[in-house]
């Protein structure tokens, strides 16, 4: 199994590959039917595409894939890990979407990643 750093050279994007660079977002990371839905990126500042990285995914319920991706940055350069954060996911608003939706955009940024492991 490669290392899901190297899988980090995203074929999610629309415009190609994404290789993430370490201590910076990558944002949006497209994926899903003609790149819909999209997600933010982070490697840590330590970040070596040769070895495995945990990942954290988060799914902020209004969206705010960046906003999200940030409250936990400093712990993923302290703990070591990446973080993709959807910029998709609605269901505390008042303009909700119906779950089902919301559910295919997990799944889509989900895969994107696990699919390059």
């Amino acid at each position: 199994m490669a290392g899901l750093a190297s899988a980090l050279l995203l074929s999610a994007s629309l415009a190609g590959p994404i290789a993430p660079s370490p201590g910076a977002v990558v944002d949006p990371v497209r994926c899903g039917p003609e790149g819909r839905f999209s997600y933010a990126l982070y490697a840590p500042k330590a970040f070596d595409p040769g070895r495995a990285w945990p990942i954290l995914y988060v799914f902020d319920p209004r969206s705010r894939g960046r906003f999200a991706l940030d409250l936990f940055r400093e712990a993923a350069e302290r703990h070591g890990f990446l973080i993709a954060s959807s910029n998709d996911t609605r269901s505390d608003t008042d303009d909700a979407r119906p779950s089902l939706p919301v559910s295919y955009t997990h799944l889509r940024a989900h895969e994107t990643v696990l699919d390059l492991v």
